[in-house]
């Protein structure tokens, strides 16, 4: 079936003997479709209390890629200091344009957060990326956290 990345060449021809040139140029071209696919993937996981600097989230990924953007989301207001999140791949720590992900003193639930990696965002399939904060806030508050992550393999 014919799509806007990949149209079959007929060749070899149905129910014929066909060549292995022919095969295997096919499958070349399968391949170079498959490529082009979209890598874009999001992760989300909660974090029970970002207000507790002793608790973390853990991801692993089956794949290598590249930490492009975090979005973080409380659930509850915020009411004393600010909360920074950490995030760490393989025990070395992703750096942000701008600062690390945090949640304002004041920030209400439901407010969205956003941060860019710049540096050391990079990671191998199989790599432990650890998420943690300073747990600098206070109440009790549980965060949604979206990582935005581009394949490489």
């Amino acid at each position: 079936m014919a799509n806007s990345l990949y149209t079959p060449s007929g060749k070899p021809s149905q129910n014929s003997s066909g060549s292995s040139k022919e095969v295997r140029d096919e499958f070349v071209a399968i391949e170079a479709a498959i490529d082009s696919l979209v890598v874009g993937v999001v992760q989300t996981a909660r974090m029970t209390n970002a207000n507790d600097a002793t608790e973390k989230v853990y991801m692993v990924f089956p794949y290598a890629g590249s930490l492009t953007g975090v979005d973080i989301i409380n659930t509850v207001t915020n009411t004393t200091t600010a909360t920074v999140i950490d995030i760490d791949i393989a025990g070395t720590a992703v750096t942000f344009g701008g600062g690390d992900p945090t949640v304002g003193a004041t920030d209400t639930a439901g407010t969205k957060n956003t941060a860019t990696p710049t540096a050391d965002q990079t990671f191998t399939a199989g790599q432990l990326v650890t998420i943690g904060t300073d747990g600098g806030g206070a109440p009790v508050m549980p965060l949604d956290i979206i990582l935005t992550v581009t394949r490489t393999s």
